[in-house]
């Protein structure tokens, strides 16, 4: 593990929001969730991320561009470049009070049609 946001050290540990959902990260970076269009995709980084910047987070994770068109593969993966950048600028050790913010690993971006995710506030981390 090179990059201090990266989802392997999050391997292991459960996170639950506020909403009472449960997210966890098992081996291979696989997530581990209820939400079906995420559940089992692999996470590439992983970081808490403050709530009040979460309109930012949410343009970085749409998948249609300016004009409202969705995303080519180049988009896609622009997209999750961006989401990178952002998580690195910003992103702290997930804990109570943050969102939990992952970006994928470029083949399930591209595969999934996603570019991560991001959860309510965190309530704990187990």
């Amino acid at each position: 593990m090179n990059n201090v946001f990266s989802a392997e050290k999050y391997i292991g540990k459960v996170f639950v929001t506020e909403n009472n959902s449960r997210y966890g990260i098992v081996a291979n970076c696989q997530i581990i969730t209820e939400r079906q269009s995420i559940s089992n995709a692999r996470a590439d980084l992983a970081a808490g991320i403050n709530p009040c910047l979460e309109r930012e987070v949410r343009k970085l994770l749409s998948v249609h561009d300016e004009d409202g068109n969705l995303l080519n593969e180049r988009g896609y993966l622009a997209k999750k470049a961006e989401l990178d950048n952002f998580i690195k600028a910003y992103g702290q050790d997930a804990k109570e009070g943050l969102m939990l913010v992952f970006s994928l690993k470029p083949e399930d971006v591209l595969a999934r049609k996603r570019i991560g995710l991001k959860t309510s506030p965190l309530t704990e981390v187990i």
